[in-house]
């Protein structure tokens, strides 16, 4: 054991970039353009992250373009969110979420959110908000304070696939939206299969949850119904 010991798989630090969050939609080209963003650690500016895009019609072909533009090499270790555009989900996801799944470095625990918009479009303007967080934290704490007040569901990558191989069940994933102050929870986007076929808002995904036994403290508003006007003459 003493001989066999060594550091022959470290990876230094000061040469990688750790990617936090992966923006997935379609190009004007109707190719795959991928989003990826890791803390630039070393920059002078505190808070500052990388931001790489790169256009394939695969996954790996994308990923591998990355590398010609990225000052670091890119491990996919510490993902905490993955973004797909409606656009690209109504199209299926599984296929690109099964190249990452089947990648051991990948974390099952990632948070699988679609966009109303481009991702690449929210993760750039994320990079402005001087009031927020950096944009992994801000969306993570988003996330966590709609899904305790059930306004949105809980999505991870084990999530989504534990529904979508299941009989008799479908995904259900995060809904947001870019705004000029900030990032919006919609609601949920709702699959069959691995195809978002609809969307709700956060008062029906409070209803929804609350009938797959996931219902949390949250509150609930109705429209006050007026009473119904009669052109009877009463005598």
């Amino acid at each position: 054991m003493f001989l066999l010991s060594g550091c022959w798989d470290q990876i230094p630090i000061e040469q990688t970039g750790f990617s936090v969050q992966l923006g997935f939609e379609l190009s004007p080209e109707h190719k795959l353009l991928i989003t990826n963003i890791y803390p630039a650690i070393d920059a002078k500016e505190k808070n500052r992250d990388e931001i790489i895009t790169a256009e394939g019609n695969l996954v790996r072909e994308a990923r591998e373009r990355r590398k010609t533009t990225g000052a670091k090499v890119v491990n996919g270790g510490k993902i905490q969110q993955l973004l797909f555009s409606k656009e690209l989900a109504a199209l299926g996801i599984q296929e690109i979420m099964e190249i990452l799944e089947r990648d051991p470095r990948n974390p099952p625990v990632s948070y699988v959110v679609i966009v109303d918009g481009s991702p690449k479009e929210l993760l750039e303007k994320a990079q402005t908000f001087e009031s927020k967080p950096r944009s992994v934290l801000y969306i993570n704490q988003l996330l966590v304070n709609n899904i305790n007040s059930a306004y949105t569901p809980d999505t991870k990558i084990y999530d989504f696939y534990i529904r979508y191989f299941a009989p008799g069940l479908d995904p259900i994933a995060p809904l947001i939206k870019l705004e000029a102050d900030g990032i919006r929870v919609l609601g949920s986007a709702l699959f069959a299969g691995d195809k978002m076929v609809g969307a709700i808002d956060t008062q029906q995904t409070a209803f929804l949850l609350a009938m797959m036994g996931q219902f949390k403290n949250t509150e609930l508003f109705f429209d006050p119904i007026e009473p119904e006007k009669t052109d009877s003459i009463q005598k």
